[in-house]
């Protein structure tokens, strides 16, 4: 058996979040017998020295729009495919590409199309968003029967997928989480520790218009009376509409602390200080703060919907609210800040036990390079 010649594709990775996938994705490729990797990225200032083992090849026009991602992935990949003489192709970017290789995989994470009850208001603070969903759905649907496997973070977006494009070669692949050894409740570890004379809440979360920032702000209002309770959010004011918008919504309020972008540093000692991560989001596929509370210990205060119940799974500092009821999560908050929380043992994903899912990037590049 000859070589494979894997091709990642993450042009449109360069920050945050998705370029963090790229990464971990990368150090899974090291020591692989008889296969060689090769990435198209958008810059590989930051990789090269990271990962020699990858050959780079560098696309930094592409990002510029969505008519050069289109033709980059259906007109210019085909001919990279043939040219490389790829025998696996794994598209990190939702978009199936148009190759001809042995096999092709898609990881998909953007979960645009599922969103339900956008507000007028939200479309017209964030139209690219209403795009997406409008868009996101069809991109998928493009080549995706073509695919060897299409990869999804949870359950809830495997079942979406199943339902709306009629295929059955899903598979949940999705982050390790190494927990702390906080993560686990004692008799009283409901009442806040880190400082008992305040209580601080951290909400680390780039402002879209799914993220629902108006729920904090509302329960901020109604607790502004007690001086010892803090909000912190990584928001400024002057990213875009909705951060302005949630400017607004706050004026008056003392006891919200807009700290803007943060670093990695930065957010670790936000992490440190706070008793509370809340997470109201609406929309995620995986929702990053609840791994980075789960693995610091911390309690998570999360709006009720599948894919937080997903992450969350069998960690047991945990309580849900209905996202559109600020009452709700006052509640528990007061119930936190009196001791009155108590453990969660509920696993949302007990009913996918006998259900196969690759846990990590070892796992995940394991099984793109093995034959199946």
């Amino acid at each position: 058996m000859g070589k494979s010649i894997v091709v990642v594709s993450a042009v449109n990775f360069t920050t945050g979040g998705p370029f963090t996938i790229l990464k971990k994705f990368l150090a899974a490729t090291n020591n692989k017998e008889n296969v060689s990797f090769i990435a198209l990225v958008h810059s590989a200032k930051e990789l090269k020295e990271s990962y020699p083992w990858v050959k780079f090849i560098e696309f930094p026009e592409v990002k510029g729009s969505w008519l050069k991602r289109l033709h980059f992935e259906y007109v210019v990949c085909k001919k990279l495919s043939k040219e490389l003489n790829a025998t696996h192709w794994i598209c990190l970017h939702d978009i199936t590409a148009n190759v001809v290789t042995k096999k092709r995989y898609v990881y998909c994470h953007n979960p645009a199309p599922f969103y339900k009850g956008i507000l007028f208001r939200e479309i017209l603070m964030e139209p690219s968003f209403f795009l997406f969903k409008m868009l996101y759905g069809l991109i998928y649907k493009i080549n995706i029967k073509k695919n060897t496997a299409v990869f999804v973070q949870q359950f809830w977006m495997k079942e979406k997928f199943i339902k709306k494009y009629s295929i059955n070669n899903i598979i949940v692949s999705r982050p390790e989480i190494k927990l702390s050894d906080k993560s686990q409740l004692t008799d009283d570890d409901s009442q806040f520790k880190n400082n008992p004379s305040e209580l601080t809440i951290f909400y680390p979360a780039v402002p879209r218009v799914f993220k629902n920032y108006e729920l904090i702000i509302s329960a901020a209002r109604k607790l502004k009376e007690q001086s010892n309770i803090k909000f912190l959010l990584t928001i400024s004011g002057t990213e875009n509409a909705y951060a302005k918008y949630i400017i607004s919504l706050a004026e008056g309020l003392d006891n919200v602390h807009f700290l803007g972008y943060l670093d990695k540093e930065k957010i670790d000692h936000c992490y440190n200080i706070s008793d509370i991560v809340c997470f109201p989001s609406r929309l995620e596929t995986w929702g990053l703060p609840l791994s980075e509370a789960k693995e610091r210990g911390k309690w998570v205060l999360a709006s009720d919907f599948p894919f937080t119940r997903e992450t969350l799974g069998s960690y047991e500092k945990k309580a849900f609210f209905d996202s559109n009821n600020d009452d709700m999560l006052v509640k528990l908050i007061i119930d936190f800040k009196k001791g009155n929380l108590k453990k969660d043992i509920s696993d949302a994903n007990f009913i996918y036990r006998n259900e196969n899912v690759l846990v990590g990037f070892d796992e995940l590049v394991n099984f793109i390079t093995e034959e199946h």
